[in-house]
């Protein structure tokens, strides 16, 4: 059996905005469990402005994500 790592990199212009971006992706996670985290990482990775506070979380699945 093989596991998709999936990892997520957002960032911020400051460390509140970078929190309140970690929540809000958090939120979209519980609250749709169709959600496809590699669609969600991708388009985290190659939609997003790049700003100074970054942030990543690299998960295994849905739940390691949510964990």
């Amino acid at each position: 059996m093989s596991t998709t790592v999936v990892p997520w990199v957002f960032s911020a212009r400051s460390e509140d905005a970078l929190r309140a971006q970690a929540a809000r992706l958090m939120e979209a996670v519980e609250a749709d469990d169709t959600l496809n985290p590699v669609d969600v990482g991708f388009s985290l990775a190659t939609t997003r402005a790049h700003f100074e506070h970054r942030a990543g979380v690299i998960a295994a699945g849905r739940a390691e994500l949510v964990r």
